[in-house]
C-alpha cells in the first residue's frame, strides 16, 4: 500500500469512527474565521460528549472570536465592567442562560428579553447545569 493510500484510508475511518470529532475539528481548522456561540454551546454539551471531548474542543475555541445573538436574561453592572447574561437558540440550560457577556460598554441600557448581536473573545466554559461560554467584547441591540 503507498503512503498515500494509507493516509486516504486512514482519513476515511476517522470519519466513520469519529464522524462528529472529524467534523468539529475541520471547522475550527479554519484559521481567522469568527466561530458561532451557538456552534460552540452545542459541541461543549455535557449530555452529548464526555469531559475528555468537550475538553480537547475547548482547547481549539479558547481565546478565538466569536459571535452569536440572543436573548438578555440579566444585567450586573460592574466598576468599568458589566456582565450580560444572555440565552442563545443553542440549548435551554437549567440556568436560564448560555452566554455571560463581559463589556465595557454601559449595559445599563439594556432590559430582559431585549434581542442583541454580540461578539468578542471565547473566555471561561462552564457545563454546570448545562454548557455556558463567557465571551469578553461587545454588543448591538
Amino acid at each position: 500500500m503507498t503512503k498515500k493510500i494509507f493516509i486516504a484510508f486512514l482519513l476515511i475511518a476517522a470519519m466513520v469512527f469519529f464522524p462528529q470529532s472529524f467534523v468539529v475539528k475541520s471547522v475550527i481548522a479554519q484559521e481567522g474565521a469568527v466561530l458561532d456561540v451557538n456552534e460552540i454551546i452545542k459541541n461543549v454539551d455535557p449530555a452529548k460528549f464526555t469531559k475528555a471531548q468537550i475538553k480537547e474542543y475547548y482547547k481549539n475555541v479558547e481565546k478565538k472570536q466569536a459571535k452569536g445573538e440572543g436573548i438578555v436574561v440579566n444585567v450586573i453592572s460592574g466598576k468599568g465592567k458589566h456582565k450580560v447574561t444572555i440565552l442563545t437558540p443553542a440549548s435551554n440550560p437549567e440556568k436560564g442562560y448560555n452566554v455571560v457577556l463581559y463589556t465595557t460598554q454601559n449595559a445599563t441600557e439594556l432590559n430582559m428579553k431585549d434581542g442583541i448581536t454580540f461578539e468578542g473573545e471565547v473566555g471561561r466554559l462552564s457545563t454546570w447545569k448545562g454548557a455556558s461560554i463567557d465571551i469578553h467584547g461587545s454588543y448591538r441591540k
